[in-house]
C-alpha cells in the first residue's frame, strides 16, 4: 500500500471502527464493505507494538484469497472473524490469555444462525457492541441497483441480503412466530385459571404457563428443571403459584404409562393426586398436526395472532425462533434441545385451541342399471 494513500471510511464503517468495546459484532447487507473495513482495522492494530493479528474465514482458500497467504499464529491480540460460527467452536478459548479484541462480521442468516446469537450478545453484555447496517448505507451499491434486486428476488431474501435483517429462515418449524408481534409483556392475573403445558423429558423437564383471554393465549411464565421428576415439578408449580388459582395441566400423553422409577405410578396419577386438573389425549397426535395447531395460533391465514409470549419467557422465545426440520424431512430437529419447551406448548394448544377440520358429508348417489 502506498504510504501516502488515504484510508477513507463511510460513516457506518467509522462508527464501528471507533467503538471501544472489546467484542464488536457487525451484521450488514451484502457489499456493505465489511472486508475493506476489517483490513483497515488490521492495519490499525499492526501499527502497535507486539500485536499479532488473526484473520479467520470459512475456509483456508478464502482466507488466502481475501487477505493473507496463511494464518500467522494461534495467539492473537486482535481477531477478525468472517464467519461468526467459528467463534465458539475454536476461537474464544484461544484469546483468553491474551485478552485480545475481536471484530465479527457477517450477513444475517436467520434467527437460528450463530450471527443472531452473537448479535444479541452485543445488545446485552457490557463488553460487547453490535452494529446493523443495510447495503445502501455501505455506499458501495447504488440505489438503482438495490431497487432492481428488489424486483428480482423474494421479499424475505431481499430483507436478509440487502437490508441486513434477521428473518425466519427456510426450514423453521414454527415459521409463523415473530419476535416482535408475538411477544407481549403480560403479568399473571391471580383471579384467572392457569393453563400449563408439560413435557416430561428428564433433562430438562419443561413447562409453559399461560392464561386465556377470549380467543388469545398469553404465556406468562416458564419452568425448566434439570435432572428432575414429576413430583418435583408438582412441588415447583405449587411453590410458584400456590393453591389459590385453579390450575389446568396439559401433559405429554405418555403420562398414562406406568414407570418403575415412580414406584409403579403414572405421571398422570401424580399430577391428579397433587390436586391439578389434568387434560390430555389418549395417544399422541401426529407431530405435523401439533405443529400446525401452534403455527395457526401464532398467525392465522387472515393474519391474526392468538398466541402472545412474555419477554421473560426466554427459553420459549428461543425455541420457537430456532427449531428447524432435519434436512430434507418433515421431522423437527431435536439436537439443540429446543423441542422440549416447544412440545409443552403443543400439548396445551392441541387441546385448548385445536385445529378444526371441516368434513364434507358426501351422500353417495345410486343408479339403476337397465338390462336390455
Amino acid at each position: 500500500m502506498n504510504k501516502n494513500q488515504k484510508i477513507i471510511l463511510t460513516n457506518p464503517q467509522h462508527k464501528v471502527s471507533q467503538s471501544k468495546k472489546r467484542f464488536r459484532v457487525l451484521v450488514s447487507g451484502r457489499r456493505f464493505g465489511k472486508t475493506y473495513l476489517c483490513i483497515t482495522e488490521m492495519m490499525k492494530y499492526a501499527t502497535q507494538v507486539k500485536k499479532n493479528i488473526w484473520y479467520v474465514a470459512p475456509t483456508f482458500k478464502m482466507a488466502r484469497e481475501i487477505v493473507w497467504s496463511k494464518l500467522k499464529q494461534m495467539l492473537s491480540d486482535f481477531n477478525w472473524i468472517d464467519e461468526i460460527k467459528a467463534w465458539t467452536e475454536v476461537l474464544r478459548a484461544s484469546i483468553s490469555d491474551t485478552v485480545g479484541d475481536v471484530l465479527m462480521c457477517g450477513s444475517p442468516k436467520g434467527y437460528g444462525n450463530w450471527s443472531y446469537r452473537m448479535y444479541e450478545k452485543g445488545k446485552q453484555e457490557p463488553e460487547w457492541e453490535s452494529f446493523q447496517f443495510t447495503t445502501l448505507q455501505g455506499g458501495m451499491v447504488s440505489k438503482e441497483e438495490i431497487e432492481q434486486a428488489k424486483q428480482d428476488i423474494d421479499i424475505r431474501t431481499f430483507r436478509q441480503e440487502f437490508e441486513g435483517t434477521f428473518e425466519n429462515y427456510a426450514g423453521a418449524v414454527y415459521y409463523n412466530f415473530h419476535a416482535v408481534d408475538n411477544v407481549v409483556k403480560r403479568e399473571i392475573d391471580w383471579k384467572k385459571p392457569l393453563h400449563i403445558g408439560l413435557d416430561f423429558n428428564v433433562d430438562p423437564m419443561s413447562a409453559c404457563v399461560a392464561q386465556i383471554e377470549k380467543d388469545c393465549i398469553y404465556f406468562i411464565d416458564e419452568i425448566i428443571i434439570y435432572s428432575s421428576n414429576t413430583d418435583e415439578m408438582c412441588q415447583e408449580i405449587r411453590d410458584r403459584y400456590g393453591s389459590k388459582p385453579k390450575i389446568f395441566i396439559y401433559p405429554d400423553p405418555a403420562c398414562r404409562q406406568r414407570k418403575t422409577s415412580a414406584g409403579g405410578r403414572t405421571d398422570l396419577s401424580i399430577l391428579q393426586n397433587a390436586g391439578f386438573n389434568v387434560k390430555c389425549k389418549v395417544k399422541h397426535s401426529p407431530i405435523r398436526d401439533r405443529v400446525n395447531a401452534v403455527n395457526s395460533r401464532l398467525k392465522s391465514a387472515t393474519g391474526k395472532r392468538h398466541i402472545f409470549i412474555s419477554p421473560s419467557c426466554k427459553t420459549m422465545i428461543k425455541g420457537l425462533q430456532r427449531q428447524i426440520y432435519k434436512e430434507n424431512t418433515n421431522i423437527p430437529d431435536k439436537e439443540e434441545g429446543y423441542d422440549h419447551m416447544n412440545d409443552s406448548i403443543g400439548y396445551l394448544i392441541e387441546i385448548v385451541k385445536p385445529l378444526v377440520t371441516t368434513h364434507i358429508n358426501f351422500i353417495p348417489k345410486r343408479w339403476n342399471i337397465r338390462h336390455r
